[in-house]
């Protein structure tokens, strides 16, 4: 990785910042990751996506099927109909 270049009039951090809010969007790196190379913590990295609108979880189809499957053997368990 290209180390301690010098962007005149531009700060490090936030070239750093921009280039791993880039790489996550792009799905390039996790979100741990991208986190990691902005030099902020996981929860400092979310509240700057939060920030930008930048959605940073994923609920996919398996997921909904997931949940959807847990809450109805719940119900089963639990006596209550659908």
């Amino acid at each position: 990785m290209v180390k301690n270049l010098e962007f005149e009039g531009y700060d490090q951090k936030v070239i750093q910042l921009s280039l791993a809010v880039f790489l996550f969007v792009e799905k390039k790196v996790s979100l741990e990751r991208a986190a990691g190379l902005s030099g902020l913590s996981l929860f400092e990295f979310m509240e700057v996506l939060k920030r930008n609108r930048i959605p940073w979880g994923e609920y996919t189809a398996e997921h909904y099927e997931q949940d959807r499957e847990f809450i109805d053997s719940w119900l089963e368990e639990n006596g209550s109909s659908k």
